[in-house]
């Protein structure tokens, strides 16, 4: 067996760096990071145990402001959407298709089921929040059956 065989097929499989083969490759020590230096603050609260509560108080209600105004916000979403299926129904034109076929009111049925849903995700928070959930529901609620009554005086 020839070991110059050997060597030349093995250097064929290691990586080539585009170094020459005499470049030894030099030991770098790194130096440990230094640790960071712990400084210990003395922390004293200042006032009464009123003043805690008090500040429990101030941000409890900033959370629940804060809940209220993201529902009122879906809320009012969902009720632009259903004042929109009412414009459009409100429309000659959409009134006659819809008594004409059935497609269109199911379509009609669907939207506002979905918003009926999207609605009852909405957590309600505070009475007037469920307040003004009730009355888009009521509205939504509505429409469906005006559209219902479109498909009873297609019957008749």
């Amino acid at each position: 067996m020839d070991n110059s065989y050997f060597k030349r097929h093995l250097n064929s499989f290691a990586p080539h760096h585009g170094y020459s083969s005499s470049f030894r490759h030099v030991p770098v020590q790194r130096q440990a990071t230094p640790s960071p230096k712990v400084v210990s603050i003395q922390v004293q609260f200042v006032g009464l145990e009123r003043n805690r509560s008090a500040s429990t108080l101030k941000i409890q209600k900033a959370f629940r402001g804060f809940l209220v105004r993201k529902s009122l916000k879906k809320i009012a979403a969902i009720k632009g959407d259903v004042d929109e299926i009412e414009k459009r129904i409100s429309k000659k034109e959409t009134v006659e298709l819809m008594k004409r076929e059935a497609k269109e009111r199911l379509k009609v049925n669907e939207t506002l089921m979905s918003l009926l849903f999207r609605l009852d995700s909405v957590k309600s928070v505070d009475s007037g929040v469920r307040d003004f959930r009730r009355t888009v529901i009521k509205k939504a609620i509505a429409l469906q059956e005006r559209v219902e009554e479109f498909a009873i005086s297609e019957m008749e």
